[in-house]
């Protein structure tokens, strides 16, 4: 087995991202969980990402509304999320 060192491959830690990529970053997390079948209002993720989750609703990227006249508690996202969604994963590849 031959050791890589440290930096040259794998993973980039999040810190090593100037302000404005890991912003972005972090509401592309949001918006994929949103995607890949949504997560609760109460969650431990829904709090630990309380910022962008509030970003990612107040654009109307994610929305808890299921018809016209019902809400559920789970965060789900909307059309204009997955094409934002689908834009992140162009810029930031």
């Amino acid at each position: 087995m031959q050791n890589i060192p440290s930096g040259e491959l794998g993973q980039t830690h999040i810190d090593e991202f100037d302000a404005e990529t890991a912003t972005l970053l972090a509401l592309y997390a949001v918006l994929f969980k949103a995607w890949k079948g949504g997560f609760s209002t109460r969650s431990r993720f829904s709090r630990s990402e309380a910022d962008m989750v509030a970003v990612a609703a107040t654009e109307l990227l994610i929305t808890t509304k299921l018809t016209e006249e019902m809400w559920g508690n789970q965060w789900l996202i909307t059309e204009d999320g997955l094409q934002y969604m689908k834009e992140l994963e162009d810029a930031l590849s």
